[in-house]
C-alpha cells in the first residue's frame, strides 16, 4: 500500500496538484490508523475520484492539443498545398504579378554556338 501511496505522489505535480495531493496524504494517514471508520473512508474516496477526475479531464485536453511544435506544424502541409494550387493557378493563367523580361543573349536556341559546324 505504501508502495502505490508513494507512486501516485510521485506522478502528480506538487504545485498545480497540491490540493488532490494533501487529500491523498489525509486519506492514507486515515486509513493507517488503528481503527478506520469506515464512513470516512468512503468520504475520502468520493472527495479523491472527483478532484481526480477534473485533474485527468484537464490534464486530456492539454494532451489533445498537443506539444507546441505539433500544433504549429499539423497546418503545414495546408498551407503547402495552397501555395502550390496558387503558383498553379498564378503560372496557367500567365497573370503574374510581376514582368518577366526574357533576354535574347539567355536563349541559346536564338545564338547557334559560331564553332559548331553542323548548323
Amino acid at each position: 500500500m505504501t508502495d502505490k501511496y508513494n507512486r501516485i505522489l510521485l506522478r502528480l505535480n506538487p504545485i498545480k496538484d497540491k490540493v488532490l495531493a494533501d487529500k491523498i496524504k489525509t486519506a492514507y494517514e486515515d486509513l493507517h490508523t488503528d481503527n478506520p471508520k469506515q464512513k470516512l473512508i468512503e468520504i475520502h474516496c468520493k472527495s479523491l475520484v472527483t478532484d481526480s477526475q477534473s485533474m485527468l479531464k484537464d490534464e486530456w485536453e492539454r494532451v489533445k492539443k498537443g506539444e507546441k511544435i505539433y500544433q504549429y506544424t499539423k497546418f503545414m502541409p495546408l498551407i503547402l498545398i495552397v501555395l502550390v494550387i496558387l503558383i498553379g493557378a498564378i503560372t496557367a493563367t500567365g497573370h503574374l504579378p510581376f514582368e518577366v523580361e526574357v533576354s535574347d543573349s539567355c536563349n541559346p536556341c536564338l545564338h547557334p554556338d559560331k564553332t559548331n559546324p553542323t548548323r
